[in-house]
């Protein structure tokens, strides 16, 4: 790797400021998100979005997802949480619609290959109970690829308070993904 040179750091000059706590909270919220999403099979992505930077898998998270997090290290805007890097393209027009009994249709319009999408690309759903609970757990997309236009998504009857929901495509051939789409699964329609 590259070698880095850094100062020493200087003892504080006292308490930390209520600006200091709040973007240590922030931090360790970020962490938390990081073990969660190592835990969940997501970090290799992030490690192949390092390659080649000073940065690593671990860095590119906590920056990229920071601003997702409030002063009390909880999740204040979901739409801000970007659980994996953007290293293919999404499709257009992603669209969720409930079909009844925890079955919900994911759409989206397949745009041409650019180099960056193959039609093979799975689809891939991650799912996420509430702003305290970081565990990101996987749902069933029945196998389906880019190419298909469509996939029906089964959320099991266990992970019914788990109504955040990301879903994003992979390339099984080269260990890439899509930057993850956020919906969020109105409960009331079951």
């Amino acid at each position: 790797g590259k070698k880095c040179i850094r100062k020493r750091p200087k003892a504080p000059k006292g308490p930390p400021t209520p600006g200091m706590v709040t973007q240590q909270k922030r931090m360790q919220s970020a962490s938390i998100f990081y073990h969660a999403l190592k835990k969940a099979g997501i970090y290799p992505y992030w490690q192949k979005a390092a390659e080649g930077k000073v940065e690593n898998g671990y860095n590119l998270i906590t920056k990229v997802n920071m601003s997702a997090f409030d002063g009390e290290g909880q999740i204040c805007d979901f739409t801000k949480l970007h659980p994996t890097p953007r290293l293919l393209a999404s499709p257009n027009g992603m669209t969720l619609s409930p079909t009844g009994d925890s079955m919900w249709k994911l759409t989206w319009k397949n745009s041409p290959n650019t180099g960056c999408t193959g039609n093979e690309d799975l689809l891939q759903v991650l799912l996420m109970r509430d702003n305290r609970s970081f565990a990101l757990k996987p749902a069933d997309t029945g196998g389906a690829r880019r190419k298909d236009g469509e996939a029906l998504i089964k959320v099991p009857e266990e992970l019914e308070n788990y109504v955040h929901l990301f879903a994003f495509f992979c390339s099984e051939a080269d260990g890439k993904c899509s930057e993850s789409r956020y919906f969020y699964l109105l409960t009331s329609n079951f």
